[in-house]
Order: structure tokens, then sequence, then C-alpha cells
């Protein structure tokens, strides 16, 4: 907007209004769908026992050499229930706080529009400083871009898929597939599996598998196809890196962390490029061409 000659307060003003109004659609809807999942998890909780006591029927008539205690132990799922409510009361608080993050990004875009101006006067910060930090800055841009547009893309389809599936929590469902697309490499399994418990647990395990397929075409295709169209090359980090980026920043910051680790990796590697002292971490951290040279 700035680009657009707009004035700084105003397009600070536009994005805020922007915010508030993409919360108010979206936190309602959500608050209600975790609600509502709340009250059925008792009713599902029934339906996937007898699901259960089937499996365990099947599984002796194979003659598989355990007991039917040690099959009852091998497949315990209450304790996934018991996860499952502990993270609904979670996410009800979580929703709650989205106020006071909006209010937050408030002072921090209000912060970032003076601090440049605070910072060029000094001697410390170079020419070539502030290129290297325009590079971080456009590159995080792209990549949180790219990822909107595919998570959102994610989402939209995995919205349709359980709506076509006639699964319960439509909305909740799509919004964690398009929340969870940030996490690399483990969010489109986490966003999948409540779609497929729900499927199993109100159509059965046809339903189920249907489900499951169509989560794993859609992320395999949108990871496969439409983001390396978008992306380019990509971050060039190595997948160890990502693994570890994910478990590093989830450490110290929580689930923000993890949905932030590629970023935040990446701000790094592009940072330590920059001199060369630290190149040689940063090209520990990149991932390999398809000629084998770092990325």
């Amino acid at each position: 907007m700035q680009r657009m000659r707009i004035p700084p307060a105003v397009a600070l003003m536009i994005l805020l209004l922007a915010l508030v109004l993409i919360a108010l659609l979206t936190i309602p809807v959500i608050d209600i769908s975790v609600r509502g999942l709340q009250q059925k998890l008792p009713t599902y909780q029934v339906v996937l026992q007898r699901h259960f006591e089937a499996v365990i029927l099947w599984l002796e008539g194979l003659d598989t050499g355990m007991n039917n205690q040690e099959l009852r132990a091998l497949l315990d799922w209450r304790s996934t229930f018991a996860f499952a409510r502990t993270s609904l009361a979670k996410a009800t608080g979580l929703i709650s706080q989205t106020l006071f993050v909006l209010v937050l990004t408030a002072f921090i875009l209000l912060e970032a529009q003076n601090l440049p101006r605070k910072l060029r006067g000094m001697p410390e910060f170079s020419p070539a400083f502030w290129e290297q930090l325009e590079r971080v800055a456009r590159d995080v841009r792209g990549y949180m871009s790219m990822k909107t547009i595919t998570s959102l893309l994610t989402g939209t389809l995995v919205l349709a898929l359980v709506l076509a599936l006639g699964i319960d929590f439509a909305p909740l469902l799509g919004f964690l597939a398009f929340v969870l697309n940030y996490i690399p490499i483990i969010g489109s399994v986490l966003a999948g599996i409540p779609g497929v418990v729900l499927a199993l647990v109100q159509h059965g395990p046809g339903t189920a598998a249907l489900c499951a397929l169509g989560y794993v075409v859609i992320n395999v295709g949108v990871s496969n196809i439409v983001e390396p169209r978008l992306m380019g090359r990509g971050l060039g980090l190595s997948p160890l890196v990502v693994i570890l980026s994910l478990v590093f920043w989830g450490w110290v910051f929580g689930p923000v962390g993890m949905l932030l680790s590629l970023p935040l990796t990446t701000i790094a590697k592009i940072a330590m490029e920059g001199f060369p002292e630290s190149r040689w971490v940063a090209a520990l951290l990149s991932g390999a061409r398809s000629d084998g040279s770092p990325s």
C-alpha cells in the first residue's frame, strides 16, 4: 500500500481493519465448531468403542498370538480422546487471546515504520547491512505470501472434501488444514487426523479411507505442484534442517514457533550468508540442488 503512495498511517489502519474483519468473521465460526465438537465427543466415543470391539474380534480371528488384554492395551484409544478434550479446552482459550494478538500486531507495525529511520544514522550499520536486511525481508515476505496462498488453497480444498463426504464440523477442519499447513512436513499429517477420525465414527471405514486419500491427494498436489511454481527453487534448506528447526523453534516458542520455524531459520541462513565468517554455517543449512551443489 505504501508503494501505491498510500500514507503509512492510513495503510496501517486499513491493514488493522482488515485483520479485525477477518477475526470477526472467523472466530465465531471456529468457536461454535469447537464447542459443538466438545459436546459430541461422548457420542463419538461410544461409536468408536463399537469399531474398536470389531477390530479386536477381527484380530483375534487372525490368530496373532496375542490375547484379548494385550490387543486392548496395544490399541488403547482412550488416551487419544483425553488428548482431544484437553486440546479443545486449550483451543477456546487460544481463540479468546486473538484480540490481544491483533492489538500487539498494531504496535509492532507502528514501531516498524520508525525503526529503520532510527537506525540509518548509526555508523555501525553500513549500506551493505541494509542491503542484506532488505534481502532478508524480501525473501521472508515472499515465503509468507506463498505459504498463505497455498494454505488458503489447502484449507478450501479440504473444506470441499469434507463437505462432499458429509463430515461434521467442516469449517473447523478447513481452518485446521489452513493453519497447520504452515508447519512443514508434519502439519498436513496433524490436519488430516481429525477429519479421518470423524469420517470413521460418522460413516465407517470406507468413508474414512476416502477422506484419508483425499487429504493425501490435496497435500501432495499442493506441495509438489503449486508450491514449486509459486516459490521457484524454495527456501534452500535441507530436509534435516527443516525437521530440526521445527523441533527447536517449537521448543523455544511453542506452537507459534512451529508455524514460524521455516521463516525464522531462513532469516538466520540468509543473514549468515552475508558474512564470510559464517558462510560455512549457511552452507550446512542449505539443501542440495539437482546437480549436487548447495542451494
